[in-house]
Protein backbone atom coordinates (compact mmCIF):
# COMPACT_ATOMS: atom_id res chain seq x y z
CA UNK A 1 0.00 0.00 0.00
CA UNK A 2 1.16 3.56 -1.07
CA UNK A 3 2.17 5.88 1.88
CA UNK A 4 0.12 8.51 0.93
CA UNK A 5 -2.79 6.21 1.23
CA UNK A 6 -1.83 4.68 4.24
CA UNK A 7 -3.63 7.41 7.16
CA UNK A 8 -6.62 7.65 4.92
CA UNK A 9 -6.95 4.18 4.88
CA UNK A 10 -6.21 3.81 8.83
CA UNK A 11 -8.98 6.74 9.06
CA UNK A 12 -11.29 4.74 7.55
CA UNK A 13 -11.11 1.70 9.59
CA UNK A 14 -11.14 3.09 12.79
CA UNK A 15 -14.34 4.78 11.65
CA UNK A 16 -15.57 0.94 10.78
CA UNK A 17 -13.90 0.01 14.24
CA UNK A 18 -16.00 2.74 15.85
CA UNK A 19 -19.38 2.25 13.68
CA UNK A 20 -20.40 -1.23 14.59
CA UNK A 21 -19.47 -3.54 17.49
CA UNK A 22 -15.87 -4.66 17.34
CA UNK A 23 -14.84 -5.35 20.60
CA UNK A 24 -13.71 -9.04 19.74
CA UNK A 25 -11.53 -7.08 17.22
CA UNK A 26 -9.91 -4.58 19.57
CA UNK A 27 -9.69 -7.68 22.08
CA UNK A 28 -7.51 -9.67 19.38
CA UNK A 29 -5.61 -6.32 18.82
CA UNK A 30 -4.97 -6.62 22.30
CA UNK A 31 -4.24 -10.34 22.43
CA UNK A 32 -2.04 -10.04 19.17
CA UNK A 33 0.09 -6.69 21.21
CA UNK A 34 0.59 -9.21 23.92
CA UNK A 35 2.15 -11.55 22.14
CA UNK A 36 4.80 -9.66 20.30
CA UNK A 37 5.89 -7.77 23.45
CA UNK A 38 8.77 -9.88 24.59
CA UNK A 39 9.80 -9.57 20.82
CA UNK A 40 9.20 -5.59 20.65
CA UNK A 41 11.52 -5.33 23.75
CA UNK A 42 14.06 -7.45 22.62
CA UNK A 43 14.15 -5.23 19.00
CA UNK A 44 14.42 -2.47 20.91
CA UNK A 45 16.84 -2.77 22.95
CA UNK A 46 18.91 -4.34 19.98
CA UNK A 47 18.12 -2.75 16.89
CA UNK A 48 19.27 0.89 18.01
CA UNK A 49 22.92 -0.03 18.23
CA UNK A 50 22.88 -2.13 15.04
CA UNK A 51 20.31 -1.11 12.41
CA UNK A 52 21.66 2.70 11.81
CA UNK A 53 25.29 1.13 11.25
CA UNK A 54 24.41 -2.02 9.00
CA UNK A 55 25.70 -1.50 5.80
CA UNK A 56 22.88 -4.04 4.56
CA UNK A 57 20.12 -2.60 6.19
CA UNK A 58 16.81 -4.21 5.43
CA UNK A 59 15.01 -0.89 5.45
CA UNK A 60 16.92 0.17 2.61
CA UNK A 61 15.22 -2.70 0.66
CA UNK A 62 11.44 -2.17 0.69
CA UNK A 63 8.85 -4.20 -1.74
CA UNK A 64 7.34 -1.57 -4.78
CA UNK A 65 4.44 -2.40 -3.33
CA UNK A 66 4.03 -0.83 -0.09
CA UNK A 67 5.00 -1.53 3.58
CA UNK A 68 1.96 -2.39 5.19
CA UNK A 69 -0.64 -4.24 4.13
CA UNK A 70 -4.65 -4.71 5.92
CA UNK A 71 -3.84 -6.16 8.67
CA UNK A 72 -1.29 -4.37 10.22
CA UNK A 73 -3.70 -1.68 9.53
CA UNK A 74 -6.37 -3.17 11.44
CA UNK A 75 -4.01 -3.88 14.14
CA UNK A 76 -3.19 -0.44 14.17
CA UNK A 77 -6.61 1.38 14.08
CA UNK A 78 -7.67 -1.64 16.85
CA UNK A 79 -5.37 -0.14 19.31
CA UNK A 80 -6.50 3.47 18.87
CA UNK A 81 -3.74 4.80 16.52
CA UNK A 82 -5.11 6.99 14.03
CA UNK A 83 -2.42 8.70 12.22
CA UNK A 84 0.61 7.31 11.03
CA UNK A 85 3.94 9.59 11.32
CA UNK A 86 5.08 11.64 8.35
CA UNK A 87 7.39 9.58 5.82
CA UNK A 88 10.84 10.58 5.85
CA UNK A 89 12.70 8.62 3.46
CA UNK A 90 12.94 7.81 -0.05
CA UNK A 91 14.97 6.64 -2.70
CA UNK A 92 13.72 2.99 -2.05
CA UNK A 93 14.39 2.98 1.32
CA UNK A 94 11.24 2.56 4.03
CA UNK A 95 9.37 5.87 4.25
CA UNK A 96 10.27 5.71 8.28
CA UNK A 97 13.62 5.34 8.28
CA UNK A 98 15.18 8.22 9.74
CA UNK A 99 18.82 9.44 10.74
CA UNK A 100 18.46 7.10 14.02
CA UNK A 101 16.49 4.27 12.78
CA UNK A 102 12.54 3.91 11.98
CA UNK A 103 10.59 6.75 13.64
CA UNK A 104 7.19 4.33 13.94
CA UNK A 105 6.30 3.77 17.15
CA UNK A 106 6.67 -0.05 18.16
CA UNK A 107 3.52 -1.13 17.68
CA UNK A 108 2.64 0.83 14.63
CA UNK A 109 5.09 -1.34 12.81
CA UNK A 110 4.54 -3.69 9.78
CA UNK A 111 4.50 -7.12 10.83
CA UNK A 112 7.11 -8.03 8.37
CA UNK A 113 9.56 -5.52 9.61
CA UNK A 114 9.36 -7.64 12.80
CA UNK A 115 8.81 -11.28 11.50
CA UNK A 116 12.36 -10.45 9.49
CA UNK A 117 14.94 -10.90 11.91
CA UNK A 118 18.53 -10.57 10.34
CA UNK A 119 21.73 -12.04 11.12
CA UNK A 120 23.09 -9.31 12.92
CA UNK A 121 20.23 -9.50 14.62
CA UNK A 122 20.25 -13.05 15.50
CA UNK A 123 24.11 -12.90 16.48
CA UNK A 124 23.19 -10.16 18.98
CA UNK A 125 20.22 -12.38 20.85
CA UNK A 126 21.13 -15.27 23.48
CA UNK A 127 19.31 -18.22 22.32
CA UNK A 128 16.89 -18.15 24.78
CA UNK A 129 15.40 -14.88 23.02
CA UNK A 130 15.96 -15.78 19.83
CA UNK A 131 13.80 -19.08 20.64
CA UNK A 132 11.19 -16.67 22.13
CA UNK A 133 11.36 -14.20 19.21
CA UNK A 134 10.76 -17.09 17.04
CA UNK A 135 7.65 -18.81 18.96
CA UNK A 136 6.01 -15.21 19.88
CA UNK A 137 6.12 -14.57 16.04
CA UNK A 138 4.64 -17.84 14.95
CA UNK A 139 1.99 -17.52 17.33
CA UNK A 140 1.36 -13.56 16.10
CA UNK A 141 1.24 -15.22 12.72
CA UNK A 142 -1.96 -16.97 13.80
CA UNK A 143 -3.57 -14.16 16.03
CA UNK A 144 -3.22 -11.86 12.67
CA UNK A 145 -5.43 -14.13 10.56
CA UNK A 146 -7.62 -14.13 13.71
CA UNK A 147 -7.79 -10.63 14.01
CA UNK A 148 -8.40 -9.73 10.18
CA UNK A 149 -11.21 -12.79 10.04
CA UNK A 150 -12.60 -10.95 13.25
CA UNK A 151 -12.68 -7.31 11.34
CA UNK A 152 -14.00 -8.87 8.04
CA UNK A 153 -16.87 -10.61 9.77
CA UNK A 154 -20.53 -8.77 9.39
Amino acid sequence: MKVKNLNQRLNGLAAKLASRPQAQTRQSARSLYQILEAPLQIFARLCPALCPSCPEACCRRVSQRGVMDTADLIFIAAQGLSALPQAVGRDGRCPWLGEEGCILPWNARPFACLHYVCAPLQNAMSPIESEQIRASLAQAGDARSRLLKLFMEP
